[in-house]
């Protein structure tokens, strides 16, 4: 967004000063008017931020008195003023150069935050893909277990992973089922992503 200049001016420039340094002193807020030559203290400043002549009728701010006074345009008139205040704004061509690199610094950062969503992203899809492996190897496995190791008849006894298998199957289901949803639902977030 391109600033206000003619704001950032007036605040920081009151019309006294503007007299002061371009060589001109009032006597009780009056001189004689610069545009038509006057003799008479006929220029009047109001407020320090506006002047007005009673004779030629003139009138305007701190920026179109330089405009006027100097025979400039409203870019150069601000920039004069800038200049001769020691003001520090950036103007013209340079602001152009600024907004383009700060375009240029907002466009990058937005890319690198993009792709820092895609690796999180990409992370998060590992890990959630591991845990449904993980998973499913541990359910596989403890089934395998209840199927090898089921015990013949009820005198044969019951192994200790038989015993552990059975006590553990409903858990691992439980996880399976958990990661398999959690892993569904992430594959539907990135669906609708991309």
């Amino acid at each position: 967004m391109m600033p206000n200049y003619a704001d950032e001016i007036k605040s920081r420039v009151t019309m006294t000063d503007i007299l002061n340094t371009y060589g001109f002193h009032l006597v009780m807020g009056r001189m004689p008017c610069p545009f038509h030559n006057g003799k008479d203290r006929n220029f009047s400043v109001m407020r320090n931020r506006a002047y007005r002549c009673f004779v030629c009728g003139e009138s305007g701010d701190q920026i179109t008195f330089v405009e006027r006074y100097f025979g400039l345009d409203f870019l150069n008139a601000i920039k004069k003023i800038n200049d001769d205040f020691g003001l520090g704004l950036i103007i013209g061509a340079d602001a152009q150069k600024q907004q383009t690199d700060e375009a240029r610094r907002k466009a990058q950062q937005e890319a690198t935050e993009r792709l820092r969503r895609v690796e999180e992203r990409k992370r998060r899809g590992e890990v959630l893909r591991k845990r449904y492996d993980d998973a499913l190897e541990a359910f596989a496995s403890c089934d395998t277990i209840l199927i090898r190791c089921q015990p013949i008849s009820p005198s044969s006894g019951i192994s200790d992973v038989y015993a552990w298998a059975a006590k553990n199957i409903d858990r691992l289901w439980s996880e399976l089922k958990e990661a398999e949803v959690a892993l569904f639902q992430f594959d539907k977030e990135e669906q609708t992503i991309q």
